[in-house]
């Protein structure tokens, strides 16, 4: 790739050379660290800084659908402001199984992530956002993974269905992945549940990544 996320990272790459060479220089190495905080600060801020995320994104899901798809969830948010022209929220939503903690009966995960782009040197926050989930792609192609792309979800989406052992009675749990490109946005919903089957599980999380594509 050649454009503006691999040539942040590329970057990264060689500022991590740099601080190698800082520690090899000793006492000459503050000046080396100053020169490297300067270059990525260059490289990685721009004019426009990144809108902020939703606080909480849980909250555009209707409470009722999520008490339906997590049984007893658990709720908790963040947001992670990573740096001027990224801001990500994150919202997880965790089943804690049957009332006595065993463990056993109906069990669900629901994760929700968002990162919004601003824009930097090597690029405008569009650029960065579509470049983040071309990656993406190619990550989830080429991890023997199976991506199947959504059209009419978002600008571009695609979701990923796996399932394991180690479900309720025995069973397995299923997990299907959504990712989604929107404008300046990258939105990702990951659910996981037992017992269930890959057909309901790529349902939910199509679901909701609409609804909440829908309210961002």
């Amino acid at each position: 790739m050649t454009g503006p996320l691999a040539q942040r990272q590329l970057a990264e790459r060689q500022l991590a050379r740099l601080a190698v060479l800082a520690r090899v220089l000793g006492a000459g190495g503050v000046l080396t660290a100053f020169v490297m905080a300067t270059v990525f600060g260059w490289l990685l801020l721009g004019d426009g800084e990144a809108e902020a995320a939703p606080a909480d994104l849980c909250r555009l899901v209707e409470a009722e659908d999520l008490r339906r798809i997590v049984p007893q969830g658990v709720e908790s948010s963040r947001t992670d402001p990573w740096n001027a022209v990224e801001s990500r929220a994150y919202c997880e939503v965790l089943s804690p199984g049957t009332p006595d903690g065993s463990g056993e009966g109906p069990r669900a995960t629901l994760y929700l992530g968002l990162t919004r782009h601003g824009d930097t040197r090597t690029g405008d926050g569009w650029g960065e956002a579509r470049e983040a989930f071309t990656w993406s792609r190619e990550y989830a192609a080429g991890d023997r993974g199976a991506p199947e792309d959504l059209p009419g979800v978002g600008e571009a989406a695609f979701v990923e269905v796996a399932e394991e052992s180690g479900g309720a009675a025995g069973g397995r749990w299923v997990t299907a992945e959504v990712t989604v490109l929107l404008g300046r946005d990258l939105l990702t919903v990951d659910y996981s549940a037992t017992p269930t089957d890959p057909a309901r599980a790529r349902a939910v999380a199509v679901a909701v990544a609409e609804r909440v594509l829908g309210r961002l």
